[in-house]
């Protein structure tokens, strides 16, 4: 007895079917000569057919790159703002420092400026004094034989010494260098001495004493007339 096979699947068919078991295919047209085919029967369980999944257009892919896209910008995005404004802050405080450094720059070239008037000042008062100290040695080194007041007659005011070892200063003021002798000690009219009066200044009396214009203070002498 030949045997029948589907003619959609190729599976073996069993005798009097009018569907093939595997696919469901119509196999009524299979059954052999002179034979009537058998009314077919409504199978228990009938294989589903295939169905293939619809195919995808790309739409989905399209809406998901996208979508990755977006976030892609978004985290791009976000992360230069974050970048940028850290940038812009530092610049900001780069700025803020360099200023405060100028500024103090500025101070310190004031506070130089300061130093080197008063350096220059001292240096010229420096040179004065050294000035004043070898004009007083030029007096020292003359030659007087002994201290003598120096009178100019015809009843003028004079300055009377009125005590020991007073200075006849340079100036009218203690900072002035005073009279002395060659070895640095005081040279000072005596007690009682009788000096050519000719000014006042202030609390010193303005004399000529060897030749010499000296100031002496009121303190230690009194003007007789």
């Amino acid at each position: 007895m030949a045997q029948n096979h589907c003619t959609h699947c190729g599976s073996l068919l069993p005798e009097n079917v009018a569907f093939c078991p595997s696919c469901g295919h119509d196999v009524s047209y299979n059954a052999p000569a002179g034979q009537q085919p058998v009314q077919p029967q409504q199978p228990r369980y009938q294989q589903p057919r295939y169905q293939p999944y619809p195919q995808d257009n790309g739409n989905s892919k399209a809406i998901l790159y996208a979508i990755i896209a977006v976030l892609l910008v978004l985290i791009i995005g976000g992360v230069a703002y974050w970048y940028i404004s850290n940038e812009n802050k530092k610049q900001e405080q780069v700025e803020q420092l360099q200023q405060q450094l100028e500024e103090q720059q500025k101070e310190m070239q004031e506070q130089k400026k300061d130093i080197v008037e008063k350096n220059e000042q001292l240096q010229k008062e420096t040179a004065e004094a050294k000035e004043a100290a070898k004009n007083a040695k030029v007096i020292v080194k003359e030659s007087v034989p002994s201290h003598r007041a120096v009178s100019a007659g015809g009843g003028a005011p004079k300055v009377v010494i009125n005590g020991q070892g007073v200075r006849l200063r340079f100036g009218p003021g203690l900072s002035y260098g005073y009279l002395t002798w060659s070895n640095g000690q005081t040279r000072a009219p005596a007690k009682g001495a009788r000096l050519e009066y000719t000014g006042d200044a202030g609390e010193w009396y303005q004399v000529r004493y060897l030749g010499h214009t000296f100031y002496v203070s009121k303190e230690f002498s009194y003007l007789e007339y």
